[in-house]
C-alpha cells in the first residue's frame, strides 16, 4: 500500500474508530473481539435492486451512493448499542447519518424486542451483522452496502494518538464527583471525551439526549479527521486496524475515504429515526413513527427518488403522541459553530 493510500485509508477508518467508539455506552477494557474473526460480505436479500451488487467493480454502484453501517458493541460484545447508517453520495458531495436508538422497538424479537439485540439474535447461537442487515432492508426498506463495527476498547487511546478532540463544550458535564467538564471551547482528551458522550444522568430525554449530545462530539470529530496530517495518520492507523470490523476492501475504504475528504461540513447532517419512546411489556422502549419514517428515508436517502410507501415499511407503531423527535440537526458546520439548542435536563 503505497501512501496516499495509507492515508486515505487512515482517515476513513479512524473517523470510523472514533465517531463509533465516541458513541460507545459502555467500553470493554481488555479483550480484542476480531482478532480471529474474519469479516463476511454482506448480502441484501430483501432489496434485490442493490446498486453495488449490480455494478460489481464499481465502489459507489451505478447510482453513485453507498449505506454504510456503523456499529458500536458494548461490553458484552453482544448488543449493538451504537447503530447508524451513514448515506455517502458521491454525486451530491452529500453525508446523510440516521442515528438509530438503541431501543429502538422491532417486533417478534428477542426478549425484549430491541433493536440492539438483533445482532445478537443472529441465529444457531452467533452473532451476526447480516442479522442486523436483514431487519434494516426489511424494516425500513434500506439497503446497506458495506459495515463497519468495533468494540469500544480502544476509543480513549485513540484519541489521546490523535492529540484530542476539539470541541466547544455546550454545558457543563458532572459524571462523577471527579470527572467534571466545564463549558467552553477546549481539547477533550481520551478520558474526558468518554465523560462526555456517555453522559445522561441529568438530561430529562436520557438516553435520547445523549444522542443529541453525541451530534456534536461526532461532528468535532469529522473535523479532526480532515485536519489531521500525513505523519500523525500514519501513526495511528496500525492501532486502528487493529479493533475495526469490515467488509469493505483497501480499494473502497480508499474511494469512501476520498468521497469523504471532498464533503463540506456543511453537507453532513445527522438525522434521528423518528419516534418516541413508551413502555411495552414493561420495558422501556422506543417507538417508530411509521408515516414521518418513511418521509425521512424518501427525502433524505433514497438518492435514486425512489418514493416507499409507509405501508412497505415492516414497522409496529406503539404510540404516535408526540412529534418533536422528528427534528433534524443542524448540518455539521452550523453544530460546530455552536448553532444548536441545548439539550433539555431534569
Amino acid at each position: 500500500m503505497n501512501k496516499l493510500e495509507r492515508t486515505l485509508l487512515g482517515v476513513v477508518l479512524l473517523a470510523a474508530v472514533i465517531i463509533m467508539g465516541g458513541f460507545g455506552y459502555l467500553w470493554a477494557m481488555n479483550s480484542h473481539p476480531f482478532e480471529d474473526n474474519e469479516p463476511m460480505p454482506l448480502t441484501n436479500e430483501l432489496l434485490k435492486d442493490n446498486p453495488i451488487v449490480a455494478d460489481e467493480g464499481n465502489t459507489f454502484g451505478r447510482d453513485k451512493y453507498m449505506n454504510v453501517l456503523f456499529l458500536g458493541l458494548d461490553e458484552s460484545e453482544t448488543l449493538t448499542d451504537v447503530m447508524m447508517l451513514a448515506s455517502v453520495n458521491l454525486t451530491q458531495k452529500k453525508l446523510n447519518i440516521l442515528q438509530i436508538p438503541r431501543d429502538t422497538y422491532i417486533s417478534g424479537l428477542g426478549n425484549t424486542g430491541k433493536i440492539n439485540e438483533v445482532y445478537l439474535n443472529g441465529g444457531t447461537n452467533k452473532c451476526s451483522v447480516q442479522n442486523v442487515v436483514n431487519y434494516i432492508n426489511r424494516t425500513l426498506q434500506m439497503s446497506v452496502n458495506h459495515y463497519a463495527m468495533i468494540s469500544t476498547e480502544d476509543v480513549v487511546s485513540i484519541v489521546d494518538a490523535v492529540g484530542g478532540i476539539p470541541i466547544d463544550v455546550p454545558e457543563r458535564i458532572f459524571y462523577e464527583a471527579d470527572k467534571i467538564i466545564e463549558p467552553g471551547q477546549q481539547i477533550l482528551e481520551g478520558r474526558q471525551a468518554e465523560w462526555f458522550v456517555r453522559f445522561r444522568r441529568e438530561y430529562a430525554e436520557a438516553d435520547l439526549g445523549r444522542i443529541k449530545t453525541q451530534r456534536i462530539f461526532l461532528a468535532a470529530c469529522m473535523q479532526k479527521a480532515k485536519s489531521l496530517g500525513l505523519s500523525e495518520i500514519i501513526k495511528v492507523t496500525p492501532t486502528v486496524l487493529n479493533y475495526v470490523k469490515t467488509d469493505m476492501s483497501v480499494g473502497q475504504l480508499k474511494d469512501l475515504a476520498m468521497a469523504f475528504m471532498d464533503i463540506k461540513m456543511e453537507d453532513c447532517n445527522c438525522f434521528m429515526l423518528p419516534g418516541e419512546p413508551t413502555m411495552y411489556n414493561k420495558l422501556s422502549v422506543y417507538s417508530m413513527h411509521k408515516e414521518a419514517v418513511a418521509q425521512l428515508l424518501n427525502l433524505h436517502f433514497r438518492w435514486n427518488d425512489e418514493i416507499v410507501s409507509s405501508s412497505d415499511l415492516e414497522i409496529l407503531e406503539l404510540v404516535n403522541k408526540y412529534t418533536d423527535y422528528n427534528e433534524v440537526t443542524d448540518d455539521f458546520a452550523s453544530i460546530l459553530a455552536g448553532n444548536v439548542p441545548k439539550v433539555p435536563r431534569n
